[in-house]
């Protein structure tokens, strides 16, 4: 059976979904006014995640998924993924601990007819492990 929280890269990545989330874009649901929306729309091409996956995690946003509409607004959602990979990149004397990288992207419902691996796997096309996620430095801890 397939272990549904994995993906497997061409480039020979075995990357794991850690997390996944997605919100509305505009939180309250309405769209902001005019004077603020692009305010608003700055914030979120520069997206967050949730403090609970960690601090100082690379994070990257599909621009290709950025597309606004006659009134300026974005997409509903924007969708959030934390990946791991236990292969570090580039690196033959094994300094770190594996890989890893928050991808975004913004979309106006989720595919009902495909699970959620599939979707994230869809959305991922093309995306560059190696260019992209960077390696995770060992927790040391001083005595």
């Amino acid at each position: 059976m397939e272990d549904e929280n994995y993906i497997l890269y061409l480039d020979g990545y075995k990357i794991r979904i850690k997390g996944f989330t997605f919100a509305e874009t505009y939180a309250t649901g309405l769209p902001p006014s005019k004077e603020s929306l692009n305010h608003y729309n700055k914030l979120l091409i520069e997206p967050d995640y949730p403090i609970e996956w960690g601090l100082n995690i690379p994070s990257v946003i599909n621009r290709n998924t950025i597309q606004y509409d006659s009134y300026g607004l974005l997409p509903k959602y924007i969708y959030t993924v934390w990946l791991y990979s236990p292969k570090s990149i580039n690196d033959p004397l094994s300094n770190y601990e594996g890989s890893q990288i928050i991808c975004h992207w913004f979309g106006e419902s989720m595919e009902p007819n495909i699970s959620i691996q599939q979707y994230i796997i869809q959305k991922l096309d093309k995306f560059s492990w190696l260019d992209k996620a960077q390696n995770i430095k060992p927790f040391i801890t001083k005595r």
